[in-house]
C-alpha cells in the first residue's frame, strides 16, 4: 500500500538525441514530485436559538466532499461537536459556526457572535419585498 508503478519513456526517432529524450522522461515524471496544495473542507452556518440551521444539509455537503477528496469523516464526532457548540450559546443570540475538516480527518469548529443586520439593510429587504408584491 502507498506504492505505484508509473512508467515513462521516450520514442527514439531519426532526429532525436539522447539529451532531449532524457529531458522528456524527466518532464513526464515531474508530476510525481509535485506537492499537492494543502486545503481543508469548510462549511459555514448560522446558529439561532441554540440550533445550527440546515444542519443536515451542512453535514451531507461535508460528507460528499470528504468522500470525493478521500478525507476521513466522522459524522458522529462532528455531530457531538456541533451540539456542544450550540449548547454553549445564548438562546437569544445568533452565531456564525465555521466547520473545517482536514485531510487527516481533524474537525475544527469555531463560533463567533453574528452581529445583527443594519437597519438600512433590513429596510432595503422590506422595500424589495413590497415591490415584488405589486
Amino acid at each position: 500500500k502507498g506504492q505505484a508503478i508509473y512508467g515513462v519513456g521516450g520514442g527514439i526517432t531519426w532526429d532525436s538525441t539522447w539529451e532531449s529524450e532524457y529531458r522528456e522522461v524527466h518532464q513526464k515524471a515531474a508530476v510525481l514530485y509535485r506537492k499537492q496544495a494543502r486545503f481543508q473542507l469548510i462549511t459555514t452556518g448560522e446558529i439561532s436559538q441554540k440550533n445550527l440551521l440546515f444542519e443536515d444539509q451542512h453535514l451531507e455537503r461535508l460528507r460528499k466532499a470528504s468522500r470525493y477528496f478521500a478525507f476521513p469523516f466522522d459524522a458522529e464526532d462532528l455531530g457531538h461537536k456541533i451540539e456542544e457548540e450550540c449548547q454553549d450559546c445564548e438562546a437569544n443570540q445568533d452565531y456564525r459556526l465555521r466547520i473545517s475538516l482536514s485531510k487527516s480527518g481533524e474537525i475544527e469548529v469555531n463560533r463567533q457572535v453574528l452581529p445583527p443586520l443594519s437597519t438600512s439593510f433590513c429596510q432595503a429587504q422590506v422595500c424589495l419585498q413590497e415591490a415584488a408584491l405589486n
